[in-house]
């Protein structure tokens, strides 16, 4: 669905493993898909609360949860670690979580 750098999977792994939670995953969300205030977020979910719309990814050391509805908005996308001092963050790329824009010949209504 998505690409994963080695260093951001290490990291979720890593989150996962210190939660101990067997049922425990992570959820992969778009708030406001294919708009320009599009963003994707990242939430721990346990699967048996999802509804059926959402899809398991398995990955080294945790599950990834994804609504079919954003499928198309986070085709061709990396999740990666940055590092900022001491401080760790996930971040992605998602290159269709913004939809298109309009053509400059699009009528505006």
């Amino acid at each position: 669905m998505f690409d994963i750098t080695d260093e951001a999977l290490t990291y979720v792994a890593e989150l996962f493993t210190q939660q101990g939670e067997e049922d425990l995953g992570l959820k992969v969300d778009i708030e406001k898909a294919g708009t320009p205030a599009a963003a994707v977020t990242f939430n721990f979910c346990y699967s048996k609360d999802l509804g059926k719309t959402y899809f398991k990814f398995e990955y080294e050391g945790f599950n990834a949860f994804i609504d079919e509805s954003n499928f198309d908005y986070l085709k061709d996308s990396e999740v990666a670690l940055k590092e900022e001092g001491s401080t760790k963050k996930l971040t992605i790329t998602a290159p269709n979580a913004k939809g298109e824009a309009p053509k400059d010949d699009a009528p505006l209504a």
